[in-house]
């Protein structure tokens, strides 16, 4: 029997880009919202960073048909002082609420020295290491930081104690790319794990325990009831 093969073809990150705007405005999101989160997803992936790019529109846009996100919403400063603010996003589209918050805390540092925003009501917003590197590009230090749910053991326990909170920090480096750092807390990134799963290619014991607390590789259970492990555990 004759064996067909799959051809492959050069993406450019333009090419790329356009086709995340038209699929984000296709769901009704507003040109500037589809601009921005296609910065996000794409630069990511230029970065190398392929399962926080555009890996993650799909579920974006899904979480939009599902009114787990508004396509429609706009993100809202409900406090602030000098060199900080609170933004309530509303469950508009994460990457470019947080893309607009990173501008908003660069414009108060560079009045302040330092600027700080939080976000609220919000999702899933990427690789936390653009938008440290979004301030390194402005010659300013970034650091940047997310809440997760539960869903990491600590060392010798069994079931979800903590996020994995990830954290990303960026400086400038003159005419040379920015130094950072793109971290999660846990052991790797949970979509590493789904990655693999949705693949079907095998992970290493020490990213996950089962439900009696005991390493394992098996991430058909993941994440009902296995849990990944804490970095350094």
């Amino acid at each position: 029997m004759e064996q067909t093969h799959a051809s492959s073809a050069a993406v450019t990150a333009a090419n790329l880009a356009a086709f995340c705007i038209a699929a984000m405005q296709k769901s009704g999101l507003s040109d500037e919202d589809a601009r921005l989160t296609a910065e996000v997803l794409v630069t990511t992936d230029t970065l190398g960073t392929f399962t926080h790019g555009t890996r993650q529109l799909r579920g974006l846009l899904k979480n939009v048909r599902d009114g787990r996100l508004s396509a429609a919403a706009r993100e809202e400063v409900v406090a602030a002082g000098p060199a900080w603010a609170i933004v309530d996003a509303h469950y508009a589209m994460p990457p470019a609420v947080s893309y607009r918050s990173m501008e908003l805390a660069m414009q108060k540092a560079r009045a302040c020295g330092i600027g700080y925003v939080g976000v609220r009501h919000s999702s899933h917003y990427g690789a936390a290491g653009f938008y440290a590197n979004l301030a390194a590009r402005n010659d300013m230090f970034g650091l940047s930081m997310c809440n997760v749910d539960p869903c990491m053991t600590v060392p010798g326990s069994k079931g979800r104690v903590l996020g994995t909170n990830p954290i990303a920090y960026a400086a400038p480096a003159g005419a040379e790319r920015s130094v950072y750092l793109d971290i999660a807390t846990s052991a790797v990134a949970a979509t590493k794990i789904y990655a693999a799963k949705s693949l079907g290619n095998p992970i290493p014991d020490n990213w996950l325990v089962d439900e009696d607390g005991l390493p394992t590789s098996d991430y058909s259970d993941f994440p009902e009831k296995a849990v990944q492990l804490p970095m350094a555990g």
